[in-house]
C-alpha cells in the first residue's frame, strides 16, 4: 500500500508540475494576483470578443478652398437656410422677402450675393436661387435651386 501512495504522489507531481514559490516568500510583484498577472495568452489566436466586422476610417478629403467667415445678413446665409415667406413687386422691380434661422427677416433682389450662391430670378410666385460650390474635382460648380411661395400648391421646394 505504501508503494501505491508514493506512485500516485509521483505521478500527480508528474501531471501537475508546481512551478510557484514556496509559500511565504511571495514578495515580489509577479507573485501578487491582480490585473496585470490576470488574461488570457493568446498564442497567435484572435482575441474571441473582438469584432470581425471592422469600420473603415474615413480620410478627410481636402477641400480646395477654405471655409471663410460668414458676413452678417443676407450675405451670410445659405440657401439651405433660407424659407421664402413673401414676394413683393412695385415700380418694375420684384423683391423677395426671405426668411433665415432664428426669425430674421430679409429682402433681396435679383442679384443679390448670399453665402454660397445669389438670387438669379424672382417671378409672381417663386424665387430662383443659383448656388456655387466647388466639386471633388476641385471645378467650380452651379445649380438653380427653386424656392416656391406655396409650396403645397404645386411642386415642392426642391433643387431642379
Amino acid at each position: 500500500m505504501k508503494g501505491t501512495g508514493i506512485a500516485v504522489i509521483l505521478f500527480l507531481s508528474l501531471v501537475f508540475p508546481c512551478h510557484g514559490e514556496p509559500a511565504g516568500e511571495g514578495d515580489s510583484p509577479d507573485s501578487q494576483p491582480g490585473p496585470s498577472r490576470a488574461g488570457f495568452h493568446f498564442r497567435g489566436k484572435r482575441d474571441p470578443f473582438r469584432s470581425l466586422i471592422v469600420p473603415k476610417k474615413e480620410t478627410p478629403k481636402e477641400t480646395p478652398s477654405i471655409a471663410r467667415p460668414r458676413p452678417p445678413g443676407l450675405a451670410g446665409l445659405s440657401i439651405s437656410e433660407i424659407k421664402l415667406a413673401g414676394i413683393a413687386s412695385g415700380a418694375g422691380a420684384k423683391l423677395a422677402l426671405l426668411q433665415g434661422q432664428g426669425k430674421a427677416g430679409y429682402f433681396g433682389k435679383v442679384g443679390d450675393r448670399l453665402y454660397d450662391g445669389f438670387i438669379s430670378e424672382i417671378t409672381a410666385s417663386q424665387v430662383f436661387f443659383t448656388e456655387e460650390r466647388v466639386g471633388d474635382d476641385g471645378k467650380k460648380v452651379q445649380r438653380t435651386i427653386r424656392r416656391e411661395l406655396y409650396p403645397d400648391r404645386g411642386a415642392a421646394n426642391e433643387p431642379e
